[in-house]
């Protein structure tokens, strides 16, 4: 009887099957309820198993309610955080991202999702093409550019790195992470003149202070100015005495 129901209708059976299968009525939501409404609860249910630690519980609601409206992107993005953490397979995972973009494109998390996705399974330059458009659509994301940062600097792409990375800074020039990135990037590349700035910069700004102004006394050691690398010790040295 299969090959003899819609697509649609095939999804429909699916999801009732699944309800059957778990102990919960297909009108367990009310009588008459509407797609979006079944739809809202399982993600409401979802999020309630989330906050849980339920996991699996949670996972199951949310592709329950990407089988009750296929085509809503928030369901997809949450079943897909939730689906790599359990180690779903992440072909099968891309292929339903993939399908949900195509029909709404602009959704910069589910890009990046898609990009980790697409990073766990080796397709490094996919990727650093999902994360770049995920960073066109969101340019604020921090953590795509750190995500894309350090592919670039695993495969010894400095430039590149230094180009994603100042780009990410020009619009959010107080990120710690941002910061300590372009400051690993000019330690990797050697150019200890324009790292120390960045360095003076994190200082104030970091949870630990004690990590930059170390990186800071090697860096004006580098460039033998041993006053200023005295400086930054007795700072660090005030730093860890404090109770």
């Amino acid at each position: 009887m299969n090959r003899f129901l819609t697509p649609r209708a095939r999804r429909g059976a699916c999801y009732l099957l699944a309800m059957v299968l778990v102990g919960v009525s297909p009108n367990a939501f009310g009588d008459g309820s509407s797609p979006v409404d079944l739809a809202r609860e399982h993600m409401r249910r979802g999020q309630i198993a989330l906050e849980s630690g339920k996991l699996g519980e949670a996972c199951f609601q949310f592709k329950s309610a990407t089988l009750v409206l296929p085509n809503w992107w928030v369901p997809h993005q949450e079943h897909l955080r939730c689906a790599r953490i359990l180690g779903e397979d992440p072909e099968t995972l891309v292929a339903q991202a993939t399908r949900i973009l195509s029909i709404d494109n602009a959704r910069p998390t589910l890009h990046f999702i898609r990009g980790i996705l697409l990073e766990d399974l080796e397709r490094n330059q996919e990727a650093l093409e999902a994360y770049e458009r995920a960073l066109e659509l969101a340019p604020w994301m921090s953590e795509v550019t750190i995500r894309q940062g350090r592919m670039l600097i695993a495969e010894g792409q400095w430039q590149a790195a230094l180009n994603v990375c100042n780009r990410a800074i020009s619009k959010r020039p107080d990120d710690v992470l941002l910061l300590n990135q372009l400051a690993t990037i000019y330690e990797k590349m050697g150019e200890t003149r324009l790292l120390i700035p960045v360095l003076e910069k994190l200082v104030p700004l970091s949870n630990v202070p004690t990590q930059p102004l170390a990186r800071l006394a090697k860096a004006y050691r580098r460039i033998g100015n041993e006053q200023k690398r005295a400086e930054v010790i007795q700072a660090l040295e005030r730093k860890t005495k404090r109770p």
